[in-house]
């Protein structure tokens, strides 16, 4: 019975046990489904007792020490005009505790690049990971960032538009599942095998510019929250000038980026999927937090109320920031809708390994529920949290149009609120919901990053260096 239990959720640990399947005569189906609730409970407690016994490593006391002095230098060494941009970097520091004192070092190739699930796993626990990794690895910074702003340009049609790329999940899980019913073991594979070693070199150099540009677009918009990005400005005489980003924006970016590349360094894909799970329950219960608090501050705000029912209408899912343009027409926001839908549907997933690795995991089966469940999700996710910029469009055309006072604005650029952006919302939310909501961008930017930097470690090591040395990529 050890070996049983242990098969199904460690497959790496026991070595020499037989696989238990539906199909096993000795067993019947009560029997099969005491087994499979055995092992889950099995998981649960292994992954509890991982937990405890990380606590008390000596990764965790290294790592909760820089946690002391980073807080120390946060207090007495960062200048900062007010204590709400004092507070987000708090929120840095305990993430850094968090995510790299609780990160298990692993020496194992199949822990490290795929996270110690099996092909066959159809348990909770696997199926979970799997799910909760994919809705927020692909909820990234800059996604939600985009979904804002399209909300602030079209209104709640700007996020359903930006929401239609995630028809890439189905489509992704549908090709994937084909795949892996025909044997393969990874895309590359699947490359090599069909078109040969030049697809896979080209397949490897273009999706690798992709992941690069997923590392820098994330953290530029976690940078937005802790400083000034650099920007050009026109002057009176047609002349532009181009002011430098502060320092706090670089050391935003870097944090940002350095982060979960050490504890990815550490763990890999087990490390990307344990974090990915907390994330994604974190960010849905911030951003549920932020949207009731939004609606809190629009029923205080008269003024606001008489000019949206005068300009367009006060719903925040009937404002339409132009009048003269129809939701339903292609300038109001269809064309992008039809967009994403072609791009998401046939060619997007395709060229990101952060959500395709995620497809060879698990059972087919499995995998495909996680990914349509998953999916779905970060799609209402992202059309909700463009709630953020039609509420900045409503209040910067208000305050434009003379109705409020720009004191609503609470220091933020008039300009940019109306625009949607998220960090300039944010700042007329006041200090708790600015956080809230840089909370949110945090976590969905390291979410990301992770994942990404998970990505090119198997796309440089088995794929490419196994490509390499072997002639094809190498199988996990």
């Amino acid at each position: 019975m050890r070996c049983l239990t242990r098969r199904r959720v460690r497959p790496d640990f026991v070595e020499g046990c037989p696989a238990i399947t539906s199909q096993s005569p000795q067993l019947s189906p009560f029997r099969i489904e005491h087994v499979r609730m055995s092992d889950e409970k099995s998981a649960k407690a292994e992954l509890k007792d991982e937990m405890l016994k990380q606590v008390k490593s000596p990764q965790f006391v290294v790592v909760a020490l820089l946690f002391v002095v980073f807080e120390l230098v946060i207090v007495f060494g960062i200048d900062t005009s007010s204590r709400r941009e004092e507070l987000q970097w708090h929120w840095l520091s305990l993430y850094f505790l968090i995510l790299c004192g609780l990160t298990p070092i692993t020496m194992d190739s199949k822990l490290f690049f795929r996270g110690g699930i099996a092909d066959d796993a159809t348990d909770t626990q696997s199926s979970a990971l799997v799910g909760s990794s994919a809705f927020i690895s692909w909820i990234f910074a800059k996604s939600i960032t985009n979904a804002s702003k399209k909300g602030g340009s079209y209104g709640i049609c700007g996020g359903f538009g930006y929401a239609a790329w995630y028809l890439a999940f189905p489509s992704a899980a549908v090709a994937c599942y084909q795949l892996r019913r025909k044997g393969y073991k990874s895309l590359p594979g699947a490359i090599h095998a069909k078109y040969g070693t030049c697809a896979v070199l080209v397949f490897a150099c273009c999706v690798l510019y992709r992941l690069y540009n997923e590392v820098w677009s994330n953290s530029r918009v976690i940078a937005d929250f802790y400083g000034r990005e650099t920007k050009n400005y026109k002057l009176d005489d047609g002349t532009t000038e181009t002011v430098d980003a502060s320092d706090p924006w670089w050391a935003a970016a870097i944090i940002a980026t350095a982060l979960p590349l050490c504890y990815v360094f550490a763990g890999g894909m087990r490390s990307s999927l344990l974090s990915d799970s907390a994330q994604a329950f974190l960010a849905v219960v911030t951003l549920a937090v932020v949207l009731v608090a939004i609606q809190y501050e629009r029923a205080s705000n008269d003024d606001l109320r008489k000019f949206a029912k005068s300009y367009s209408h006060w719903g925040l899912f009937q404002w339409v920031p132009k009048p003269e343009l129809s939701p339903l027409s292609l300038k109001g926001g269809m064309d992008m809708f039809a967009l994403g839908a072609v791009q998401g549907g046939f060619s997007y997933a395709f060229f990101d390994p952060v959500l395709t690795d995620r497809c060879f995991l698990a059972d087919p089966k499995t995998m495909a529920r996680c990914f349509t469940v998953g999916g779905f999700a970060a799609a209402w996710f992202i059309t909700l949290f463009s709630i953020i910029g039609v509420h900045g469009s409503m209040l910067g055309k208000c305050v434009s149009a003379g109705y409020c006072d720009s004191s609503d604005l609470r220091g933020a650029d008039v300009a940019q609120v109306t625009a949607g952006a998220p960090h300039a919302v944010a700042q007329t939310l006041g200090t708790v919901l600015f956080s809230f909501i840089n909370i949110i961008m945090v976590t969905s930017g390291i979410s990301t990053l992770d994942s990404t930097f998970t990505s090119v470690a198997k796309l440089v090591g088995p794929d490419v260096h196994g490509f390499l040395t072997t002639g094809k990529p190498m199988p996990l």
